[in-house]
């Protein structure tokens, strides 16, 4: 009866124990399923639930562990339905968007730094300056002509996140600073992971901003590209607030993510500070998730982390990058 109502959209069961319980599950499961309706089913007991679980699969239906799980589903279903049956948010394809021809003579697996800056910078996402070296000396000439300071990290496809391990420097002042910096970083990764190839440095410029964003595109096998978009750095971690949308996106869709967020208030300017280039976020996104639109199954992931982001009307620049194909 109530999934029958047309004023409910989905459903959301959370079976703990009762008695029957294989059987009550079953017939809970074949009523989501035939209510044609998304509806996510959780099953709390542990191991006690799995003659529940069985029954769940055998009427053709997925069950979930955690109530955590079944909420992100649907969440993620409610916001597909927004995006694909509104249509004054239906996005609309940015002008000069390169499409498919830019994928040429790109390889499987991880992918070079310079390979995903080539792709974003096809799409129109503004980057920071960055120059590529083999060697220390190398990147210590690179530092002098991008001028002081500069920061420094090592380019390897082997090693995911570098911060972790020492493989990234901020605010050298000198030559010889990124000299050691980039020896130091040498001997780190023959320790940390003996077998890492190393390719060379990339030496950046220092950008100032007043915050760090996260974009990132998973591909998920039932959705297409799933967008994620937060507070960036090691606030994503911490605080795990994102909002989660599927791909492509309009600008409308994108400041209604930024809305949604916990930490909304700090884009918007909190306590005296000022607000962020909201509008900046919103071009970055939207042209991210026509990006992984086009390379469509092609892409297992890719993040920008941090997009730093300047006051309102100072736009946002791209600075740590990763991204994997299939």
């Amino acid at each position: 009866m109530l999934l029958a109502d047309p004023e409910v959209g989905s459903g959301f069961a959370v079976l703990t124990s009762m008695p029957f319980y294989a059987r009550r599950a079953g017939l809970i499961a074949a009523a989501a399923r035939d209510s044609g309706k998304p509806v996510a089913i959780v099953v709390t007991p542990g191991a006690a639930g799995n003659p529940a679980r069985h029954a769940i699969r055998e009427a053709g239906m997925i069950c979930f562990d955690r109530f955590e799980e079944g909420l992100s589903v649907l969440r993620l279903i409610a916001d597909h339905d927004a995006l694909t049956r509104m249509p004054r948010d239906r996005p609309s394809r940015p002008a000069g968007l390169p499409g498919k021809a830019a994928f040429a003579g790109l390889v499987p697996g991880p992918q070079a730094e310079s390979e995903v800056r080539r792709l974003l910078s096809g799409y129109g996402v503004s980057l920071v300056g960055t120059r590529q070296a083999t060697s220390a000396e190398e990147a210590a000439n690179a530092a002098r002509e991008i001028g002081f300071p500069v920061a420094l990290k090592a380019v390897s496809r082997d090693i995911m996140h570098k911060s972790d391990l020492g493989m990234v420097r901020l605010g050298l002042r000198d030559a010889a600073a990124v000299t050691e910096a980039a020896s130091e970083m040498l001997a780190r990764a023959r320790v940390a992971i003996p077998n890492a190839r190393i390719e060379g440095f990339a030496v950046q410029e220092m950008v100032r901003g007043e915050a760090e964003v996260i974009v990132g595109i998973r591909h998920d096998s039932e959705f297409g590209p799933i967008l994620v978009l937060g507070l960036g750095g090691i606030a994503v971690e911490i605080l795990r607030d994102i909002a989660v949308a599927a791909a492509p996106l309009s600008r409308t869709a994108v400041h209604r993510m930024i809305a949604g967020l916990r930490t909304a208030p700090l884009f918007f300017g909190a306590r005296g500070r000022p607000p962020l280039d909201t509008e900046a976020i919103a071009d970055v996104v939207e042209r991210v998730s026509w990006l992984a639109a086009d390379l469509g199954s092609r892409l297992v992931d890719l993040e920008i982390n941090p997009l730093i982001v300047g006051t309102r009307g100072t736009g946002a620049v791209a600075v740590d990058l990763r991204a994997t194909l299939r």
